[in-house]
C-alpha cells in the first residue's frame, strides 16, 4: 500500500527530469574543442585501424611467416604510437614512469 499511495504523489512528476539532467552532468566531461586533443583522438583512431589490420595481416599469414605488408604495418603502428606518446609527454597526459 505504500507504494501505491507514493506513485502517486504529487512528488513523482518532477521523477521524470533527472533523465534529462544526467546528459547535462556529462557535457563537461567533453573538453572544449582543443585542436591538439582533437588531432590526438584522431592520431588513437588510426592507430587502433592500424592495429586491427595488422591483427588481418597476422592472421592471413599464418604461422612463422609474415608478410612484406604486415611488417609494414606494423612498422607504421610503432612510428604512430610513439608520435602519440611523445605528444601526450608534452602536454602532461603521460606518467614518464619507467617500468
Amino acid at each position: 500500500m505504500g507504494l501505491a499511495s507514493t506513485a502517486g504523489a504529487p512528488g513523482q512528476s518532477p521523477a521524470q527530469e533527472p533523465p534529462d539532467d544526467p546528459p547535462a552532468q556529462a557535457a563537461p566531461l567533453v573538453p572544449a574543442a582543443d585542436p591538439a586533443q582533437e588531432q590526438l583522438q584522431k592520431d588513437t583512431d588510426q592507430l587502433l585501424q592500424l592495429v586491427q589490420e595488422l591483427k588481418l595481416e597476422v592472421a592471413k599469414a599464418g604461422s612463422n611467416t609474415l608478410s612484406l605488408a604486415a611488417l609494414r604495418k606494423a612498422d607504421e603502428v610503432q612510428k604512430l604510437a610513439k608520435n602519440l606518446k611523445e605528444k601526450m609527454k608534452e602536454r602532461g597526459q603521460v606518467s614518464q614512469s619507467k617500468p
